[in-house]
């Protein structure tokens, strides 16, 4: 009679364990369709390469502006006629780019704001707006 018991009590706890990992599943389920629903992506995935190009006469200095353009995350230096690949957001977010001189004097803004990805965009420095950025 014992034995009958201990195997039952097994059965029930293989039952509730695997009720606990169906649950489990359905859980992950249906926060995986969400997630498809919502069009929610990965962070990672939410931005896309443009090229910035120097078309001016003159040597330019890129700046990517944080949140107030006080510092900056990636300075490049462009002579006339390089271009530098940046990456840039889909979510229709301003990323800002001061462009100056050597001499540091400021030159313009280049405001990037893109509601989708695009292929091939390539921005030319000399369509910077006035500062401030």
């Amino acid at each position: 009679m014992q034995r009958v018991s201990g195997q039952r009590r097994v059965i029930r706890l293989a039952i509730a364990g695997g009720g606990v990992l169906v649950v489990l599943a359905a859980f992950w389920l249906v926060a995986f369709v969400a997630v498809g629903m919502l069009g929610l992506r990965d962070p990672t995935e939410q931005e896309f390469t443009v090229t910035l190009r120097n078309d001016t006469s003159r040597t330019v200095v890129l700046k990517q502006c944080d949140v107030r353009c006080d510092t900056f995350h990636e300075i490049d230096q462009l002579t006339p006629g390089r271009t530098v690949e940046v990456n840039v957001s889909d979510q229709d977010v301003t990323n800002s780019w001061v462009v100056a001189s050597t001499s540091d004097q400021i030159l313009g803004c280049l405001a990037l704001r893109f509601p989708r990805r695009q292929s091939g965009v390539v921005v030319n420095a000399s369509t910077m707006t006035g500062p401030p950025c």
